[in-house]
């Protein structure tokens, strides 16, 4: 036969159907060509390729990626982290600016939860590393310049409040404000309206 001399050993890669039927008792082929493991093996170190996915997902992982929550983010959420928090957080124009941000990004519940987070015993720089974080790998609606500009906003407002020791009515100030805020938000739900601007 002449196609004979281009059969390839059972050692090396076989196209799938032969895969697929292997001869009684010889040694299983590999499940794929050594390049495309090792292919694989780079892109998923890359982190291209989620290990989880199904075959059928992959074609989807730049989008997954690209929309995925950090894991640190979501550990902090899960509670996985609020034992090691111990620094007071005080609400300030962060929240005020990003609540319908995170809502339209990760929904009515976990945007509470990011509420509750604020107000929880957590340190605000790692708060801000967070969320500038947030900016750029949730894709936010906002850009990186205002992320920066409202970082550099709340460190002076808080570098401030604490040099001319007005720290606690501040914070008194701010939580007054943000009960106006709630019972605000709270009437607007109960008028069934649902557009996103309203939450500011």
């Amino acid at each position: 036969m002449h196609d004979g001399a281009q059969i390839p050993h059972k050692s090396e890669a076989a196209p799938k159907s032969w895969a697929d039927k292997p001869s009684p008792g010889a040694v299983d082929p590999p499940t794929m060509p050594r390049t495309l493991f090792l292919l694989c093996v780079l892109l998923a170190v890359l982190g291209i390729v989620p290990a989880q996915h199904s075959d059928g997902e992959r074609h989807h992982h730049r989008h997954l990626n690209r929309r995925h929550i950090p894991n640190e983010l979501e550990d902090i959420l899960a509670g996985g982290k609020q034992g090691n928090l111990q620094e007071i957080f005080s609400k300030d124009v962060v929240r005020i600016t990003c609540h319908w941000r995170f809502k339209k990004v990760f929904g009515e519940e976990k945007a509470k939860k990011i509420e509750e987070w604020f107000d929880s015993a957590t340190p605000r720089e790692e708060i801000f590393k967070i969320l500038a974080d947030m900016a750029l790998k949730v894709e936010i609606p906002f850009k990186r310049e205002m992320a920066i500009k409202v970082v550099r906003r709340c460190k002076e407002e808080h570098e401030n409040a604490k040099k001319s020791q007005k720290r606690r009515s501040l914070d008194a100030k701010i939580h007054r404000e943000f009960q106006v805020l709630r019972r605000e938000r709270r009437n607007q739900r109960h008028h069934m309206i649902h557009s996103d601007e309203l939450y500011l």
